[in-house]
C-alpha cells in the first residue's frame, strides 16, 4: 500500500532567546506514494512560534519548518510535533528546541 515517511532533522537544535532556527523536514515516498502531505506544527510552548514552507509538500520537496523564539522565553528544551497528512495516511514525528542563557551565546557562534 502506498505509504511515506516523514522526517525532521536535526532532531534537535539549540537556540538563544529572541532568535529563530530552521528544521529540514522531508516526505519520503514507498510503494508509489505520490500524494501531497499537508504539514502542520503542533504541540508547540507558548513563547514559540512555527512557520513551515511549503505547508503541502510532495514526496522528495525540500521542506523547511522555521521557529521563532520570544526574547523572554526561558530556558529549557522545548519539543514540538511534525504532523504530516495525506488522507488515509499520516505521520508524526518530534522535534525539540534547546533554549540556553545568553551566557552560552560564544559557544553557538
Amino acid at each position: 500500500m502506498p505509504d511515506f515517511d516523514l522526517a525532521i532533522g536535526p532532531s534537535t537544535q539549540i537556540v538563544l532567546p529572541g532568535s529563530e532556527v530552521s528544521f529540514s523536514a522531508s516526505v519520503t515516498p514507498a510503494n508509489g506514494f505520490g500524494e501531497t502531505v499537508n504539514l502542520e506544527v503542533g504541540s508547540l510552548a507558548s513563547g514559540i512560534t512555527a512557520m513551515i514552507d511549503p505547508v503541502a509538500a510532495v514526496p522528495n520537496e525540500p521542506i523547511t519548518v522555521r521557529l521563532v523564539i520570544a526574547a523572554g522565553q526561558p530556558s529549557g528544551s522545548y519539543p514540538f510535533e511534525l504532523f504530516g497528512d495525506a488522507g488515509v495516511r499520516s505521520h508524526t514525528v518530534q522535534g525539540t528546541v534547546l533554549v540556553v542563557d545568553e551566557i552560552y551565546r560564544q559557544f553557538l557562534a
